[in-house]
Parts: C-alpha cells; structure tokens; sequence
C-alpha cells in the first residue's frame, strides 16, 4: 500500500518559500572625472521606482545635469542575484531555514535517484545533515578568520552591523526548529491524505494506521531531531567536527520507541516517489 503525494504536492511542500523583501540600498559611484558624487537608490519590489542621479561631469563643457530614471524591477531570480552581488555577506531572517532546506534537498535528491523515493529515516537524515552542514560552515569560518556576515536590523535605514559566531548559531537554530515544524506539518498532511483516500475513495488502509494519535507522532518527530542536535552539538565540541552523521543519527532512532519509528516510517513510505 502506498501513502504519499503526488509530485506536485511533494514539490510544494518542500520547495522554497520566497519571500518580498525591501530593500534600501545607499552606495558610492567613482567617476572617471575629477568630480565625484554620491548615488542613493530606493528600489520596492514589485513597484515602479523613481531615481534622481545627480551628477557632475565634463563633458564637452555642457553644463551639470539631473536625470530622472523610471524603472521598474520584478523580484525574480536575476533581481535575487542582483542583491546578493551588491549586498555582499548580508543574510535575512529567513536565509538559515533557507539554506537548511538547500542542503536537504541536495541529500533527498541523491536518494530519491537512488531508490526512487524517500522514507522517514532518509527525510530524518536530511534534517541532520542540513544541520550538521551548516553549523560546520560557521564554526570553522570563524575559527580560521574567513567568515564575515552583516545583517540589516532595519531595512529603512539599510544599516548594517557585523553578527558574532554565537549569533549565527543561534539563528541556525531558530532555522532548525523551523525545519522541524516543517516536517511535522509533513506528518499530519500525510495522515490526512491517508484518511481522504479512506473516506472519499473507500480504500481499506492497514490497522497499523491507526495505531497512533499523529499529534504523537509529531512528538516523536521533534524529539529525534532535537536529540541529535544535542548530541551532534556534545560530540562536534569533544572531537573538533569529525562526526559519523548517519550513525548518530542512526543511533538515535535505535535509541527512541521503535513501535512509533515503525509508525513513521509507515507513515512516510515513499513520500518521494515519483509518480
């Protein structure tokens, strides 16, 4: 018997959340001239903008001239790539669930390729290995002096300040516990696709179904990913980051209630499964 979603329905719930931005940006152009001035640039996603670019320049002699410029610039992928290149090192709220999701799906996908489909172990081990990605990335990029992010506390002013290891980590964390609600929201939308097919289209489902209540379920979701994070954190401070991931996180499901590990993985089987 096969529980799961459709493609799209899999696509939606683990794609990208993107997410409007506005962003005030104020930088200094260089002219190639002996005079040099200063731009500032609003830009609001979605909205025609104005921009007044004084400037001084000699050319053939003319006289100094001020130029209105209307544009317009649509928040996609060109438009993201624009802000990450003109805003270097800056990171947003959501940024660390967003690169948490990035390195799971990267693991999801090589399974999915590999065995057609993913489980709840392989969903489990995508979370650690986010996780463990991550927190690796920052650690080591402070210990050796390579890392440096800002971020916009307000984005009328466009200020931007420096943020400490311990601030990242933390962020990460909130990124983590996201992730989580996640895969939980995962749980209860495979539940009720399950108990639709039972109710809509009469299809007999197996009495372990039922076993437990899902808000259970849920808590044993939490709990597992929680547990590794504790332990990925106690091992990554005793041994300096070289961690076995799949093993521990093994580990922890070994360690946990079996009959509702068997639960959940009857619950995810082949949530990945192309169809």
């Amino acid at each position: 018997m096969h529980i799961g979603f459709g493609q799209n329905t899999v696509s939606s719930l683990y794609g990208h959340q993107k997410g409007d931005h506005m962003k005030t940006i104020g930088f200094s152009h260089k002219k190639h001239k002996a005079n040099e001035s200063q731009e500032k640039m609003t830009v609001t996603s979605g909205k025609d903008v104005c921009r007044k670019i004084g400037h001084s320049d000699e050319v053939d002699g003319e006289n100094q001239e001020n130029t209105y410029i209307h544009d317009s610039f649509a928040l996609d992928a060109g438009y993201a790539n624009y802000i990450r290149e003109t805003v270097p090192k800056t990171v947003w709220s959501n940024d660390y669930l967003r690169e948490l999701w990035d390195e799971n799906a990267k693991y999801l996908k090589s399974i999915r390729e590999s065995k057609n489909g993913y489980g709840f172990d392989d969903i489990g081990m995508g979370a650690a290995y986010a996780y463990s990605t991550m927190y690796q990335k920052i650690v080591e990029g402070y210990r050796n002096g390579t890392r440096e992010v800002y971020a916009c506390d307000d984005s009328e002013s466009g200020k931007r300040r420096l943020l400490s290891m311990d601030e990242e980590l933390e962020k990460l964390n909130k990124g983590f516990d996201e992730l989580i609600k996640w895969d939980k929201m995962v749980a209860k939308s495979q539940k009720q696709n399950a108990e639709n097919k039972r109710k809509f289209q009469n299809i007999k489902l197996d009495e372990s179904f039922d076993t437990f209540d899902i808000n259970q379920a849920c808590d044993y979701i939490q709990d597992s990913y929680l547990e590794f994070r504790s332990l990925y954190l106690e091992q990554y401070e005793r041994t300096g980051g070289n961690i076995d991931i799949k093993s521990l996180f093994s580990y922890v499901l070994r360690s946990g209630n079996q009959d509702m590990h068997k639960y959940c993985e009857f619950l995810f089987e082949k949530i990945g499964f192309i169809v």
